[in-house]
């Protein structure tokens, strides 16, 4: 009986092991958790507040675009316009600066399509 007993306790000792071991690592595990959601809650806080941002941003793009627009739509009525009082200035603007209708070609190119422009590229108007 004196095998059966110590079998006993070695089995209630390492029961008392893997009940503190478990314990232990559900307490850090808990831990972890804690932290994560306090991570999360600012994350979200975070989000929230780009969000806001963007959409100011967006108003604010708005806003340029309408005003670009309004702009293409002066430039268009100059550039086509033959009637126009100021045309014979820009004629001779061209000449003494040496502009060529290429340049004010791909000037108008430009301000109509963006994506055409690469950032390495330069704009000579004068």
């Amino acid at each position: 009986m004196l095998d059966h007993e110590q079998r006993i306790a070695a089995l209630e000792k390492d029961a008392a092991t893997m009940r503190r071991d478990i314990i232990y690592k559900l307490d850090d595990t808990n831990s972890a958790v804690t932290i994560i959601r306090g991570i999360v809650g600012n994350q979200g806080q975070d989000i929230r507040e780009i969000r806001n941002q963007v959409k100011i941003v967006n108003v604010h793009l708005d806003g340029i675009d309408t005003r670009l627009d309004g702009l293409k739509e002066e430039i268009s009525k100059v550039a086509h316009c033959h009637c126009c009082s100021r045309l014979p200035t820009y004629y001779t603007r061209k000449r003494r600066c040496g502009v060529s209708g290429k340049k004010l070609n791909r000037f108008l190119l430009i301000l109509y399509n963006p994506l055409s422009f690469s950032n390495d590229s330069q704009i000579d108007v004068c």
